[in-house]
């Protein structure tokens, strides 16, 4: 009998496996039943794959073989996360270009994937840096850029001195340095392109509840997102030098004679703008006195984000329109000498605070004597009223009023000269009589018009201070600092002055950029308050008696309302609705969603990435690169030692290209697209690898997606997530798919741990390498023990000796195959079952088919494997072993063990592979035990056990037991009762 040894056929079915395209992808039309079982692919390191990856793919692996094998059309692809900073870096350090360390690393994981058994189609593979790939990753930025969804700004960001390129958040470590290279992070301002990514925040929290993820994961989902309902508060502003001056030109207001007009005119006035309309209106100048009946929309978060581009080209963003007729630019006008000017628009990518102050003083520049006529319905006194403070002339009534959805840039105007306003965000308004101060981030937009002449200096050494700081230094500081900005804030519930500070705490990328402070309440502003010897206030307090306020910390419980006015003694949860609604009603308050989301910054100051396919011409205005110049190719001799400039900006290839393709002063973007946009779409490009014609053909998306099982590591809950169901979104809303959820169900690998309980490092020596795991056991060995060790989602230790444990497994499979070719009593397939030698083990064979299953679909793969150990140490007990039992057996052991069981599936005469055999059916009667141990109670307590028929009736079970004397002794007279759970228990009072 020959040993157990995987060396004498691994390799000879990995070769015949290849040969014949056992795993090819077939052909699939919508409706087919379908299994995409998709591996998160992997960076390609020099170090190969580690156990983590073999888990995580083997967790793939066993559900495709399985439904291969129900019959299901299955595709298992793979691809390479080939871009990226640590390939860059090992170029930097050895000198080997990134390219061809990373071609080289993608060879040996095709290696070691195809030795692991993985069945994968080769024909899927993908790699970011192929240029077939990244070409169609320049073209989705292209798609962004053109619907408004992909722009530049400056921005503060984290920079790695040593790396020299931009890190987001989640890369910077909590103690504030680099994840990679553990050099202290600093903040820096530069230009950079972001994707539009908030315009989905509620799409993205709400199509959560669509998916079949782990509840934990749609949390931190929901976290990052951060969608809170509440309402923006109006802080008026008391700066000492602040004085509201009117300007000495003249305005014109006509009164419209409607009485519908008040609510929008005011609103309009007031910049409290809701998008009611959702088309993306642009206005060109191609539209010029063409008639143009479409509204250009307003957007809610524009109204309050500051818009540099529009204050330094006024002129080309001003447009004069007249019953839906474009009349022409506001400069046209000044050229001919117009006086008057009716129906002036922002355009409405450029709207925002500070936008209508700029136009006017541009307007008055060009022409002094320039005017505007604007409409008001006569109703509304308060509209007028603004109007008349800033020096409107009234002239009379209009016959008609302008349809206020169109944001005419007057009230803009108006409402930025009426009143410096501070707004604040909150979703407790329970707590709003309470703030003792108001706190600004540094970056805060306005903070010229709070800071005194005083306190300039104060605040402007403070802010020096701070600047290396990241956002997470700046949140979780234990000691609060700030600095006075000598001015107040009017608390809009009750009047009173509170002083106004800067302070890092306070972000001015989230929220509006202003907090207020609620030591009573909130135990942040708390240790704020006793830093400054600022007053503590509280607003509710439970009814206990004998309640003290804590004499050292916060008061964050429940309670009634205090200090509140008319709303005192009011519970909490009911007092924040009423108070709420007040100062809506009194426009002292906004009704606001807010969001932690942040729009995704994309650049990367690398070479080892996809480059941004944008031009600039010589005027520096930026356009998309044309689809037919796709892909813009990364070249490859570039000087990519860190010296803080993006490594393209040096290559004279690829600048020189732009020139001779559009023309002299023209240049190409330097900068390199982030990681997470490579790894955003792959799992589309995988059902199309070799279209060179489109980014995918939809029919084949649209039949293999969403993703039926998606495999990935606990570190890609968050953004990979969240960035691919972003892409798969705005491929839906283009009308590339029919779905906008990419992934239906995912799960998530718990890391395997060194033997010595602690993550793997090769500092602590502790790394397992699966290349010699296979060398010493197999694959099949390493795939089954990696599934053994535990639930997936858990952290597991590395244990040596259970992986021997299954090597004994497999080598008893082994033996007791061995003993099917030698026994001299076989049965045929299909034989009677009761009273046969054999029922016992068709029995125990239908029980497993009925439990592997299962677990294989709810991914319980170590109970699968322990189930299947048992059943081998039952076989291993038989006299004889059933061929046909032990047939079903290896059917059942395939998605595990691919290599055991092909071999011994071919030289059990089979002359087709095992994982193209259909999974075996199970016979429910089977599955049934034929007798049963009952316990037999009396009073409750175990007196002793019967042995009868599965299914038996009470009166049986009871007849049995009666025939034991060590039971029958306690039963002198007839029961009072008796309570018989089936098949489990008879209890007997007495």
């Amino acid at each position: 009998m020959n040993k157990f040894n995987p060396k004498d056929f691994e390799d000879k079915w990995r070769k015949k496996w290849a040969t014949e395209e056992t795993y090819k992808t077939p052909e699939i039309k919508k409706g087919d039943e379908k299994f995409y079982s998709l591996y998160s692919y992997p960076y390609p390191s020099g170090a190969g794959l580690h156990v983590g990856h073999v888990e995580g793919m083997v967790a793939n692996d066993i559900p495709a073989r399985y439904n291969r094998m129900l019959g299901k059309k299955v595709m298992m692809p793979m691809g390479w996360d080939s871009f990226g900073l640590p390939a860059e870096n090992y170029a930097i350090k050895t000198g080997i270009h990134p390219k061809d360390n990373t071609d080289e690393a993608i060879k040996a994981f095709i290696e070691q994937i195809n030795n692991i058994g993985i069945s994968v189609d080769w024909n899927t593979e993908v790699g970011a840096h192929y240029e077939n790939y990244y070409k169609w990753t320049q073209w989705i930025f292209i798609q962004l850029f053109n619907a408004g969804l992909a722009y530049k700004k400056k921005a503060p960001v984290n920079w790695c001195p040593k790396d020299q390129t931009v890190l987001a958040n989640e890369q910077v470590e909590s103690d504030g340095t680099c994840e990679r290279c553990g050099t202290e992070v600093e903040q820096k301002d530069l230009e950079q392109w972001f994707f539009k990514i908030t315009d989905f925040a509620d799409r993205l929290v709400d199509d959560l509840d669509k998916v079949d993820w782990p509840d934990s994961t749609k949390a931190q989902q929901r976290d990052w997102i951060g969608r809170s309902i509440g309402a923006e508060i109006l802080w008026k502003l008391n700066n000492p030098d602040y004085k509201n001056k009117k300007e000495n030109q003249k305005y014109i207001v006509e009164l419209a004679n409607t009485d519908d007009a008040e609510e929008i005119s005011f609103i309009r006035v007031s910049g409290w703008l809701e998008n009611n309309i959702n088309e993306k209106t642009g206005v060109t100048k191609e539209f010029l006195g063409e008639f143009h009946d479409q509204k250009i929309p307003i957007s809610k978060d524009k109204i309050q984000k500051q818009s540099n581009y529009i204050k330094e080209n006024p002129e080309s963003n001003l447009i004069i329109r007249e019953n839906g007729k474009i009349l022409g630019w506001l400069g046209l006008m000044f050229e001919e000498d117009n006086v008057i000017s009716f129906g002036v628009y922002v355009h409405p990518d450029h709207r925002g605070r500070g936008v209508g102050s700029a136009l006017m003083n541009y307007v008055f520049e060009k022409n002094p004597s320039h005017k505007f006529k604007i409409e008001v319905s006569k109703n509304n006194t308060r509209a007028i009223e603004l109007y008349k403070r800033q020096g409107f002339e009234e002239v009379g009534e209009s016959k008609w009023f302008i349809e206020g959805r169109e944001e005419n840039f007057i009230p803009l105007y108006v409402m930025e000269k009426e009143c410096f306003v501070i707004h604040t965000f909150t979703t407790r308004f329970d707590t709003i009589p309470g703030p003792t101060f108001l706190v600004i981030a540094p970056e805060y937009e306005h903070l010229d018009k709070i800071v005194t002449a005083e306190n300039k200096d104060a605040v402007s050494k403070y802010i020096d201070s701070i600047k290396n700081k990241t956002d997470l230094d700046r949140q979780t500081a234990k000691e609060k600092t700030g600095v006075f900005t000598g001015s107040y804030a009017v608390n809009p519930f009750n009047n009173e002055e509170i002083p106004i500070y800067v302070a890092d705490y306070v972000l001015a990328n989230y929220g509006t950029g202003a907090v207020m402070g609620m030591p009573g309440h909130d135990q942040r502003d708390y240790d704020f308050a006793k830093k400054f010897d600022l007053p503590i206030k509280y607003t509710l307090q439970p009814k206990d008696e004998g309640f003290e306020f804590p004499k050292d910390k916060a008061f964050e419980g429940e309670g009634y309302q205090i200090n509140s006015g008319e709303f005192n003694g009011l519970w909490w949860e009911e007092a924040k609705d009423k108070i709420m609604d007040k100062l809506i009603s009194e426009d002292k308050a906004i009704k606001k969603v807010n969001y932690r989301l942040r729009d995704w910054l994309l650049s990367r100051q690398r070479y080892w990435g996809c480059p941004i396919p944008v031009i600039y011409d010589p005027e520096g205005n930026a356009h998309a690169v044309p689809e037919e110049d796709l892909p813009v190719l990364l070249p490859y001799n570039v000087d990519f030692s860190p010296t803080g400039e993006s490594p393209l900006a040096k290559s004279e290839e690829f600048q020189k290209s732009a020139e001779e393709k559009y023309g002299k002063g023209w240049r190409r973007e330097v900068d390199t697209m982030d990681t997470f946009v490579d790894s955003s779409w792959y799992f589309f490009r995988h059902v199309d690898a070799k279209n060179d014609e489109k980014i995918f053909d939809s029919e084949k998306v649209n039949a293999w997606l969403p993703t039926d099982l998606y495999m990935i590591g606990a570190e890609h809950i968050v953004l990979h997530l969240m960035y691919s169901r972003f892409f798969t979104k705005f491929f839906f809303d283009q009308g590339l798919i029919d779905f906008d959820e990419p992934f239906y169900r995912m799960r998530h690998m718990g890391l395997i741990l060194g033997p010595d309980g602690r993550k793997m490092s090769k500092r602590w020596g502790n790394v397992i390498n699966p290349n010699d795991e296979i060398d010493k056991y197999g694959a099949d060995t390493l795939r089954i023990y990696e599934m053994f060790m535990g639930p997936l989602i858990d952290a597991k230790p590395w244990n040596d000796s259970a992986e021997k444990g299954v090597l004994r497994f497999l080598s008893k499979v082994w033996d007791n195959f061995n003993r099917i070719q030698t026994t001299d009593s076989r049965e045929e397939v299909k034989f009677e079952i009761r009273n046969s030698k054999f029922e016992i083990q068709e029995r125990e064979i239908n029980k497993l088919i009925k439990y592997v299953g299962p677990a294989i679909d709810t991914l319980s793969f170590n109970t699968a494997v322990a189930k299947m150990m048992e059943f081998n140490n039952f076989l291993t007990k038989e006299k004889e072993i059933n061929k046909s039992v032990f047939e079903r057996f290896m059917l059942v052991l395939a998605p595990f063990a691919p290599y055991v069981t092909e071999e011994i599936w071919s030289q059990m005469g089979n002359e087709f592979s095992i994982h193209n055999a259909k999974w075996p059916e199970f016979d429910e009667s089977l599955t049934k035990e034929s007798s049963v141990t009952i316990a037999i109670q009396i009073n409750g307590k175990v007196r002793g056990t019967v042995e009868v028929d599965a299914g038996s009736n009470e009166d049986v079970v009871y007849s049995a037991a009666m025939k034991e004397q060590n039971i029958a002794k306690y039963v002198e007279n007839e029961p009072k009762k008796k309570i018989y759970i089936q098949d489990r228990i008879l209890n007997i009072i007495v």
